[in-house]
């Protein structure tokens, strides 16, 4: 089912919205930035330089000593967890996950207990129907408030019961300009890209079942959710002839620094990565293709099992904390769901592949296919068990481009 996602009828949206409109395809090429080395530590940021700014509230009843936390990578920097600590005495134990799959197999593991996940909106959905997940209780969140009402229609959550959505992106092609030929207008640019002797065996795709898989199924011109085995066997096949013809990568955390290194050319990524690889290596752009898109939402969300849900949501409510907020975009390069939180956020990344969407008519949210994940998760181990081919790499230029 296509989902439509009404981002474009808020005001903080409508600016870029020319770029959008320009036929027949949705692309923003983003200035060139400047920069090296890793994230910027949080004191650092330019906009977000003294906690004392910053508004901190008491807690309303006694807070549990430790949160057990199990969530993304590269979200939330230590400063953040630390200043908290400081504040309230709460200890964090935490644990991450690379993938939706991966998270949901550690939830049903015996004897785990979690404070907060951070599943994204088709396994926030699953997540709901099995059982798993404690009302979110926006009235003990008084900065609740702060997620734009746009957000509250989602239909993996409509009206947000049990989840507070943290973050959104879409999927989108990635490309060095320097080296990479022409602009990206399609989806089946990844593929005809390997026409390109530099780009051989310098592809990558996120390394997430159902995005990947999804992604192709909208190349063949189905939809991400379908339940038909025949389709779905045909966005397998398509990706193992993709490896095999030229190599395709699969990367998730270290996206942003294999395109910003140069070691891959082309890739479909999410817009907060390419946004970080850009920061990094200004050669770096991002295109929207022309036709559907996938988005997502990374939303916190309380496990049934949680020992400690009361310290979950005031510790939901810090991190809605306007200066919080814009302090995490800024360290992820991913956008948040909070526009209260913009005058806190560079505009560099404000303006940036972060914030970039499809057309509305384009958008598509991944949902819970039930019983049928079994046919994506069959075609998904048949394309991970597929051998890298060996390629005669073609070396890349030192100081050439191909245009």
């Amino acid at each position: 089912m296509v989902r439509t996602f009404h981002l474009a009828d808020d005001p903080a949206r409508r600016a870029p919205a020319r770029v959008w409109a320009w036929p027949p395809f949705a692309l923003l090429l983003v200035l060139a930035l400047t920069g090296c080395g890793p994230k910027t530590p949080i004191e650092d940021l330019d906009l977000f330089n003294d906690w004392a700014e910053v508004d901190l509230p008491r807690p309303p009843e006694p807070l549990a000593r430790e949160l057990n936390l199990l969530i993304w990578t590269g979200y939330i920097p230590d400063e953040i967890f630390d200043r908290f600590t400081t504040t309230y005495g709460v200890r964090f134990k935490l644990e991450y996950y690379s993938t939706n799959e991966e998270l949901y197999t550690r939830l049903r593991e015996p004897g785990t207990s979690y404070d907060l996940v951070m599943p994204s909106g088709y396994m926030v959905e699953r997540l709901i129907r099995e059982g798993r997940l404690l009302p979110i209780e926006p009235r003990q969140i008084p900065n609740f408030n702060r997620v734009d009402s746009r957000f509250f229609g989602l239909e993996f959550d409509p009206g947000l019961h049990y989840s507070l959505p943290m973050f959104y992106y879409c999927t989108g092609i990635a490309m060095n300009m320097r080296f990479v030929g022409g602009m990206p207008l399609t989806w089946e640019a990844l593929s005809t890209a390997a026409e390109q002797p530099l780009v051989v065996g310098r592809r990558s795709m996120l390394d997430e079942m159902r995005v990947a898989l999804g992604t192709v199924l909208i190349m063949l011109g189905e939809s991400p959710n379908t339940t038909d085995p025949d389709a779905i066997a045909r966005a397998r096949d398509f990706l193992i002839e993709t490896i095999q013809s030229g190599g395709l990568r699969f990367e998730n955390d270290d996206m942003w620094t294999s395109l910003s290194l140069q070691q891959s050319l082309i890739a479909i990524s999410w817009s907060g990565a390419a946004g970080l690889a850009l920061e990094h290596n200004g050669m770096v752009r991002f295109v929207i293709p022309q036709g559907k898109c996938i988005v997502g939402a990374d939303s916190f969300a309380i496990p049934s099992s949680a020992r400690a849900p009361g310290t979950a949501r005031f510790f939901l409510n810090y991190l809605l904390i306007p200066q919080i907020t814009g302090a995490l975009t800024n360290y992820c390069y991913y956008a948040n769901t909070s526009s209260a939180s913009r005058a806190y956020i560079r505009r560099e990344i404000s303006n940036g592949p972060g914030y970039m969407l499809p057309l509305r008519d384009n958008i598509v949210f991944l949902s819970d296919v039930g019983d049928s994940l079994s046919l994506y998760i069959d075609a998904w181990e048949q394309v991970q068990a597929t051998p890298q081919p060996k390629l005669n790499m073609v070396p890349l230029p030192a100081n050439e481009s191909l245009r």
